[in-house]
């Protein structure tokens, strides 16, 4: 058994350097600790960023995107993951633009306080946010990428929000709906 221990990474670590083992176990014995009255140990571990109970949501909103006025894009269902995240996502993207005047999310706030600190920040953020220009150009793309996942000819593009909850039997309701923007092609 004296022989099963002493090939242990403590051990030997004790055995080699005395001051780096007393510095792991310490910090070992701190989160530990930690852990046992239940505070974060770190900054860089945060254990209860998952514990919180999620709360219970009483409205949804839902994207209703509808081709040609006729054709429903059900993006949750019947395309393989590539195609759910593009004909979601972008969509997503463009609704918070035009919540926040035309403007990438990545653009309001924190940018101007770390432009400073980071000097080139400034220039990767100019070229990996989305600027107004390309907000305009978004629907004509994403038309070109129905046409081309679905194979259908895009005339016209009506994209809304709906919000919406669940009743007492599980089903989902549809309270109202805002129309987010109404394309022709």
């Amino acid at each position: 058994m004296k022989n099963l221990l002493h090939n242990t990474y403590l051990v030997r670590l004790y055995e080699y350097d005395k001051k780096l083992f007393g510095i792991i176990v310490g910090f070992f014995s701190l989160t530990l600790i930690a852990n046992v009255f239940k505070a974060q140990a770190a900054p860089f571990f945060v254990w209860g960023m998952f514990s919180e109970r999620i709360s219970v949501k009483e409205e949804f909103q839902v994207m209703k995107i509808t081709v040609n006025d006729s054709i429903l894009i059900d993006y949750t269902a019947g395309y393989r993951h590539p195609h759910r995240f593009y004909l979601s996502s972008p969509v997503n993207a463009y609704v918070e633009m035009q919540q926040n005047n035309h403007l990438d999310k990545a653009m309001i706030g924190y940018p101007d306080k770390l432009s400073h600190r980071i000097k080139f920040y400034r220039a990767i953020v100019e070229k990996t946010i989305n600027h107004p220009e390309q907000y305009k150009a978004l629907l004509e793309w994403y038309s070109r990428y129905i046409r081309e996942v679905r194979g259908i000819a895009v005339t016209s593009l009506n994209i809304q929000l709906v919000y919406c909850h669940y009743d007492e039997d599980h089903k989902l309701k549809e309270d109202s709906s805002r129309v987010v923007n109404k394309s022709f092609f």
